[in-house]
């Protein structure tokens, strides 16, 4: 089972099945959003937390700043092609609101089918 987690309620992620996909600085190996509405580190500020999640969608499917922190989109595409989210705890500091983990779990689910055994909560 995959599922989406807060941080503030579940704590940081601590075993094998557990997957931080918010933002960490300093490297481009992570699953974070790069657009933000907060006041928090991003590369690229929009107006509401909704934008914030569809933004991330459109970059990560290809369909806008294709160019932007290509290093990172390619690193999380690699990712979900080798199935690096199925079965995992994805634990952000959003949800239950708009989270982009949904975007993500959506995409992997695409590129990697789920089998029986895989139950996606959202």
């Amino acid at each position: 089972m995959t599922y989406l987690m807060n941080i503030t309620d579940s704590g940081w992620p601590k075993t094998s099945d557990g997957v931080y996909i918010g933002r960490i600085h300093g490297t481009y190996k992570h699953y974070g959003n790069p657009f933000s509405h907060t006041d928090a580190p991003a590369t690229r500020y929009v107006t509401s937390r909704t934008s914030a999640v569809m933004e991330y969608l459109l970059w990560l499917r290809g369909h806008r700043y294709t160019d932007h922190l290509a290093e990172q989109r390619a690193w999380i595409l690699r990712q979900l092609e080798a199935g690096a989210l199925l079965n995992k705890k994805l634990y952000c500091w959003c949800t239950p609101l708009a989270c982009h983990g949904t975007h993500l779990m959506q995409y992997q689910l695409d590129l990697v089918p789920a089998t029986c055994n895989d139950i996606w909560t959202f």
